[in-house]
């Protein structure tokens, strides 16, 4: 399916970003090639940092150290869903936004709150002209 995208969206789509939906398919288990995994956006750049840094040489490498995150932290809830360190990086994608499959628009957070923060400043702005307008 192709998505129609605003040129304008901000930040743009990338190559290996996918978009949530509420769309639900039922495809026969036999056709499954490959079980892919879905990262959040900063578990994503956390994965493909450690591993860029696993392809240095060692000599190059960022030491254990002075990783800004302990590498493979044992207390981190999600690390169950993570990919294992050898997992192919083609078989990773990230996902951060949502596809409105009715509205055919893609929705972003940053989106949402500035739609929110203009109703509340506008319905602000009403209250007080009203108050203006009483004491009058």
């Amino acid at each position: 399916m192709q998505v129609k995208t605003d040129n304008s969206l901000i930040p743009p789509v990338f190559e290996r970003e996918l978009l949530a939906s509420k769309h639900m398919d039922i495809i026969p288990l036999d056709t499954v090639d490959e079980i892919v995994w879905v990262l959040t956006y900063n578990e994503y750049g956390r994965f493909m940092a450690e591993t860029r840094n696993d392809t240095y040489p060692i000599a190059q490498r960022v030491s254990e150290e002075n990783l800004l995150w302990k590498k493979g932290e044992d207390d981190y809830s999600r690390r169950t869903y993570l990919p294992r360190d050898d997992t192919p990086l083609e078989l990773v994608y990230f996902c951060r936004r949502i596809y409105d499959c009715k509205q055919q628009k893609i929705e972003t957070k940053n989106w949402r709150k500035k739609q929110s923060n203009e109703a509340f400043s506008s319905s602000s702005m009403e209250t007080s002209n009203t108050k203006t307008s009483l004491k009058n």
